[in-house]
């Protein structure tokens, strides 16, 4: 209720339509919208274009999306006539877990859907990493059925913002990332 009221959600309905928006109380940004086709300045069927014109709607938007964040696009593919557009967020080069950016357009170079958990960067307080690389791996397969012989455990060396719930939205904590192969 607080986004779909709020001041940045008004103005955005004002100037594209009834739009329709679930939203993510921690980061105050829309999880989840969707409504009238908006066209998209310079679209054309190429990933590069519409990589371009989906940041384009962004960087046109910053009451919703904040002030030039950060984008990895992970993929621009265009399936069953609609293109999907997803990023990940990054904040001083490393990647912030489960900041997903999904937009969705059509073959007509409007947009009809996006979704974005967009955290602040002003919340990142860099620091190194409690775990060393290799307590991050034995760490990541505590708890498992590990087989030393069939399983392996990747990583440990990464670095990545995680965000977690705070009493004012959200706090983000630098982690190592480490992943379990069964």
């Amino acid at each position: 209720r607080a986004l779909a009221s709020g001041p940045a959600w008004q103005s955005f309905r004002a100037r594209y339509g009834d739009w329709t928006a679930v939203g993510n109380e921690a980061t105050a940004s829309p999880h989840r919208a969707s409504g009238r086709g908006i066209a998209l300045p310079g679209f054309a069927h190429d990933k590069g274009a519409v990589d371009r014109a989906t940041r384009g709607f962004i960087a046109a938007n910053p009451e919703l999306f904040g002030a030039g964040p950060s984008l990895e696009l992970v993929r621009a593919e265009n399936i069953d006539q609609r293109w999907y557009v997803s990023y990940r967020q990054r904040i001083a080069g490393l990647p912030v877990l489960f900041a997903d950016w999904e937009f969705r357009v059509g073959d007509n170079g409007n947009l009809f859907g996006f979704g974005a958990d967009a955290q602040n960067p002003a919340a990142a307080a860099p620091k190194g990493p409690a775990l060393a690389p290799a307590a991050a791996r034995l760490a990541a397969r505590a708890g498992l059925a590990f087989d030393p012989a069939r399983d392996r455990v990747e990583g440990g060396t990464e670095l990545a913002y995680l965000p977690v719930p705070a009493e004012s939205g959200v706090t983000l904590r630098l982690v190592t990332t480490a992943r379990v192969i069964t």
